[in-house]
């Protein structure tokens, strides 16, 4: 068996990448990939740029804010057979890890809940581990650790029928691949090219214990990561930032012209500069000296694209967290996992994530032995829109006049901001040929 990458995988590497690098924070994106080095650059200064480039993480700002809105209230339970104070195995509780499911599901466009259970001496099945009393446990597996997926049509639903996920082996040079197939698993040690059958066990189900949170999905392991937009826009940021970091040590830096020769340098002293020397010459027309002071009209330019660059993240921002849709009452399609909307709002996403913790539950419940109660996981979707502050108005105001954002869209950020109270929209919409109302933003 050969553990390489399939075509989903190859396709979205790249995104994933970047996306993990600004998850990971500065040190991560402190390499020529998101802060290449200048033409006629000499390595010494762009070394000392990168170190000193500061990353301001929009992306995850956003993300936390969207996690922050569906986990402003804790998950609800009922009638649960597993223990929601120690889910993992490693005394992590269920609502926290349901909000490392949702944040990989955020930066990522999916994430899996892969149920497992312990490893133990001589037990290979599942009804073993019941009559042992061995427990299962949930495991979050991220996105770029699943490297390829098979599916097929069964009984008319498309079904996953074997998934690679690449793990820590704990060994120094060693890969380590667990393969999971429809009632069965396997673990597998790869070193120097040669593959080694670890470990082989028979899971007793008639489906992979392997489920997964999509926010955008596209097909059955599949989706867009919500947030690439802000990400591409957070990169361009962090350039433009070391650039004006650049600039402006040079322009705390200004250069020495002379014309002439001091007596210092006549002396073959050389020219002391301080606050307490002074340079003299035989007479003003024979010599003189000034500082070369940069302008720093470039300085200018650049911080008006990363004003203008942090304009559209927090219009991108804002747009993902005052969704029209964000309270409606979902239908059954829209519940469904297999839905693949282009525009998932908040609702749509907490009940994904609902159902995919609760189908883990299931998951857990045969693997256990024990008999699932339906829905017994609950996920917030009440969703508090915070009213626009004046500042936010006031920025909404100059993306509308730039042209950065269209009449309709501002018109319904401002609804929905609750910025009109006890007003006619229609007849306030009504009196305003073109532009925006004069409201006040004080």
């Amino acid at each position: 068996m050969k553990f390489n990458p399939d075509a989903n995988y190859k396709a979205f590497k790249e995104e994933i990448a970047k996306l993990d690098a600004l998850r990971s924070g500065a040190k991560a994106v402190r390499t020529k990939e998101f802060l290449p080095q200048l033409e006629r650059e000499e390595s010494n200064s762009y070394e000392t740029r990168k170190k000193q480039t500061i990353l301001t993480n929009y992306t995850e700002k956003t993300v936390n804010a969207v996690k922050g809105l569906i986990f402003r209230k804790p998950l609800t339970f009922e009638n649960l057979k597993l223990d929601d104070k120690n889910i993992d195995s490693e005394g992590q509780t269920l609502n926290r890890f349901a909000q490392d499911v949702a944040e990989s599901g955020f930066w990522n466009g999916h994430a899996c809940i892969m149920v497992d259970a312990p490893s133990a001496d001589n037990i290979t099945t599942l009804e073993e581990e019941r009559q042992a009393g061995i427990k299962p446990y949930f495991t979050l597996v991220e996105r770029k650790n699943v490297i390829s997926s098979k599916t097929k049509y069964i009984n008319g639903k498309v079904t996953l029928v074997e998934v690679v996920i690449k793990e820590e082996s704990g060994i120094e040079d060693v890969e380590q691949y667990r393969v999971l197939k429809i009632g069965s698993g396997e673990i597998w040690h790869v070193k120097e090219g040669n593959e080694i059958l670890m470990k082989i066990w028979d899971s007793g189900l008639k489906y992979i214990p392997l489920t997964t949170f999509y926010t955008r999905r596209k097909a059955e392991m599949v989706s867009k990561p919500m947030f690439t937009g802000i990400a591409d826009l957070n990169i361009r940021h962090l350039q433009e930032d070391s650039m004006s970091w650049r600039i402006k040590a040079y322009a705390g830096n200004p250069i020495l012209k002379i014309w002439g020769q001091t007596d210092q340098m006549k002396k073959d002293e050389g020219v002391t500069i301080s606050v307490n020397s002074a340079m003299t010459f035989s007479s003003k027309e024979e010599g003189d000296a000034e500082w070369l002071v940069y302008k720093g009209e470039e300085l200018g330019l650049f911080e008006r694209s990363m004003a203008n660059i942090e304009q559209k993240i927090a219009m991108l921002g804002l747009s993902m967290l005052s969704s029209k849709e964000a309270t409606k009452e979902l239908t059954a399609t829209e519940k469904s996992i297999d839905s693949a909307q282009e525009q998932a709002d908040l609702s749509s996403i907490a009940q994904n994530l609902e159902d995919t913790l609760n189908e883990a539950d299931k998951m857990w419940c045969d693997m256990a032995g024990e008999t699932h109660i339906e829905d017994s996981i609950g996920v917030n979707r009440e969703f508090v829109k915070e009213l626009l502050t004046p500042a936010e108005v006031t920025e909404l105001r100059k993306q509308y006049a730039s042209g950065l954002l269209d009449k309709a869209t501002f018109w319904q950020l401002m609804e929905q901001g609750g910025w009109f109270k006890n007003v006619d929209i229609k007849a306030l919409k009504a009196n305003v040929v073109d532009g925006e109302p004069d409201f006040a933003t004080t």
